[in-house]
């Protein structure tokens, strides 16, 4: 049976290793994690979504593009002489096909940034948190239009409507997810961490 005394000195033990532990912190730079809350969670899901939507919108705003490649060329020899017609048809369609895959790999870029950010976000980076705010405000704003639009028929446009729709309704619950006040209390922690 362990007498009273042994306490004290188990204690005192304990002290010191979380005292060897601080200066390790310390002495290697590192702090250790925070457990994100619920809602941060929440909000890095949705966000894993919304990217997941965004790069299955790619190849179908790229078919988009090539189907209307016969009309945007149509316009622009309107604008020029008639005798150099087919040529510039030419060049207009391999310049329009290169355009098109640039679009294509700004989009993947732009991706991957956020896919960053989400992942700055659940780790309570304040920056992380108002660069997804904004991202997805401008989603939200780009989707409302296609609730009206009834010009284009087809169902490449119809896919294209639906997938900006669904986005927009993960990120506004994103948003609200990011602003609670278990999240604000997540980002302001990181902040006073990050000051210190």
């Amino acid at each position: 049976m362990n007498s009273p005394e042994q306490h004290p000195n188990h204690q005192h033990s304990s002290h010191q290793h979380e005292a060897h532990r601080d200066d390790f912190v310390k002495s290697s730079g590192k702090r250790p994690r925070r457990t994100p809350p619920h809602d941060v969670i929440t909000a890095f899901q949705l966000w894993l979504g919304i990217l997941a939507l965004g790069i299955a919108t790619i190849p179908v705003r790229v078919l988009l593009m090539v189907q209307n490649l016969d009309d945007s060329t149509a316009v622009l020899l309107e604008q020029v002489e008639q005798q150099d017609s087919l040529s510039l048809t030419e060049e207009h369609r391999m310049w329009a096909t290169v355009a098109i895959g640039a679009v294509g790999v700004i989009f993947v870029l732009i991706f991957g940034a956020l896919l960053v950010a989400a992942f700055a976000m659940r780790a309570g980076r304040p920056w992380a948190r108002v660069v997804l705010t904004a991202v997805g405000i401008v989603l939200v704003v780009f989707a409302i239009p296609a609730l009206f639009a009834g010009g284009q028929t087809g169902v490449l446009p119809f896919v294209d409507s639906a997938l900006g729709l669904v986005q927009a309704v993960l990120a506004v619950g994103a948003i609200i997810a990011m602003h609670r006040e278990e999240s604000n209390r997540y980002f302001a922690g990181e902040k006073r961490r990050e000051s210190a």
